[in-house]
């Protein structure tokens, strides 16, 4: 194998690629190692831990096809390294040369095969990248991050919904809910589940794009951005039925809290910094009147916050207490500047939603005071 082409170009491919190279692939030698082939002028770097794939390409002015497997991390840093301009690589069964300028390196290829990466077959369906962004963003903050949990728990459930798809995260404590209307990905009654890893990777890579093409196959999607291909198994297990934490009535929450997105938000910061560890989770209280809302966060061995923010409530006067962190996630998901959060008992679950956005709801489950 051997090619020529700037640097700028294949430290973005590169660098891509290695984001599929995670401690999972360490369990394999072939998976530590980036994929080189060469194909005429294009050439394609795959990195892959088994579960999530990268593969990248580039154009770029090749003499001879060929392909090889170089280490992840050497190679990587070996590119960014190298002074602006043209790279030349040429790899035979024992090294690869990587030559810039006055830089020349030599490296040892790992001496193995590299694994079949499947992908799926499924037909191609291209979505607007910013809703599928913002879809993805307001819903993978409440997945679980917890390996030893159910592993369908640390992933995002997509299934048909209307004329559209609806996303689902939880990890038991909240449940976040995005739907996206016509958006035809999923035919029937069919549902799956995404990790949150693999989602977190295309927030990443579709930053700046317009479109994404999506495949989901029997046991693994796709999704290709600007020339990147993301490839994700697809998690086993049955996701939880929360249809029955969904409200029945308009009236099963007559507790109506309506806040300003922002204020809320920097109050809650603020406080935030005096909360009480509760079982690993940061504890506030909000002690709610008609008029306004008292954010209240204490700690025996440190000290006591509060702080008034103005908010318009219709019920009666109660206090409820909230995991810090998963309010703020929830509230800041929210589509717009003001919020409401909506309250049956002290003690049930939450309904977070945006004024006037009926695409999205987060419900949360309070802390016992």
């Amino acid at each position: 194998m051997k090619f020529r082409c700037e640097r700028d170009p294949l430290v973005e491919i590169v660098g891509a690629a290695r984001r599929g190279v995670t401690p999972r692939s360490s369990g394999y030698l072939a998976l530590t190692g980036l994929d080189l082939r060469l194909t005429g002028d294009r050439l394609t770097v795959t990195g892959s831990d088994g579960y999530l794939t990268v593969i990248a390409s580039v154009e770029v002015s090749g003499s001879r096809d060929g392909r090889c497997l170089v280490p992840s991390t050497l190679f990587g840093d070996i590119v960014r390294s190298l002074p602006e301009g043209a790279v030349t690589i040429e790899a035979d069964d024992n090294e690869v040369r990587i030559g810039s300028s006055r830089s020349k390196f030599a490296v040892k290829t790992i001496a193995t095969e590299y694994p079949v990466i499947a992908e799926p077959q499924g037909d191609a369906v291209t979505l607007d990248a910013a809703l599928l962004r913002d879809a993805i963003a307001q819903v993978v903050p409440a997945a679980s991050v917890d390996d030893s949990r159910k592993s369908e728990l640390t992933g995002v459930s997509l299934a048909a919904h209307g004329d559209g798809i609806r996303l689902v995260a939880t990890d038991t404590y909240r449940l976040a809910i995005r739907d996206l209307a016509g958006t035809s990905l999923l035919s029937g009654d069919r549902k799956v589940i995404v990790p949150a890893t693999a989602l977190k990777e295309l927030v990443r890579l579709s930053s700046s794009a317009e479109t994404v093409t999506v495949r989901v196959g029997e046991h693994n999607v796709a999704f290709e951005v600007d020339g990147v291909r993301l490839i994700s198994q697809l998690l086993d297990g049955k996701f939880p039925d929360y249809e029955n934490l969904l409200p029945k009535t308009p009236d099963s929450h007559p507790n109506r809290l309506t806040l300003e997105k922002e204020s809320f938000l920097d109050a809650l910061r603020r406080v935030g910094l005096l909360s009480k560890d509760v079982k690993d989770s940061k504890k506030v209280r909000l002690v709610i009147a008609a008029d306004a809302v008292e954010l209240v966060a204490e700690s025996f061995d440190v000290g006591k916050a509060d702080e008034v923010v103005e908010a318009r409530h219709d019920g009666e006067t109660l206090e409820i207490a909230f995991n810090a962190e998963y309010l703020r996630a929830g509230i800041e998901s929210a589509p717009a500047d003001e919020v409401t959060i909506e309250i049956a008992r002290p003690n049930s679950p939450v309904l977070i939603r945006g004024v006037g956005a009926d695409d999205f709801l987060y419900l949360l489950m309070p802390i016992r005071n």
